[in-house]
């Protein structure tokens, strides 16, 4: 499947996580692997928060199949929600 460097940039495999399960399952079904990092939707700021995850999401949208992971986003929501108060 053919992706923009763009897309690259947000539809990426991470080799940081300890995620190993869900990468095999997304390279079983030849699916798209998409990580979402808590660093990749504060990136502008805790504000930007949804309007991240939006982008992201609409992304992913155009993709036939897909596995999403998201990493600890309740714990970045809650600290980033801690910050403005």
């Amino acid at each position: 499947m053919a992706s923009s460097s763009e897309d690259d940039h947000f539809l990426r495999t991470s080799r940081h996580r300890k995620d190993p399960f869900v990468k095999a399952l997304a390279g079983v079904l030849s699916w798209w692997y998409i990580e979402i990092l808590p660093s990749m939707l504060m990136a502008d700021g805790v504000e930007k928060f949804g309007a991240n995850l939006h982008a992201i999401m609409e992304k992913a949208r155009t993709l036939e199949n897909a596995v999403i992971f998201i990493v600890s986003l309740m714990k970045s929501a809650g600290a980033g929600m801690k910050q403005r108060w």
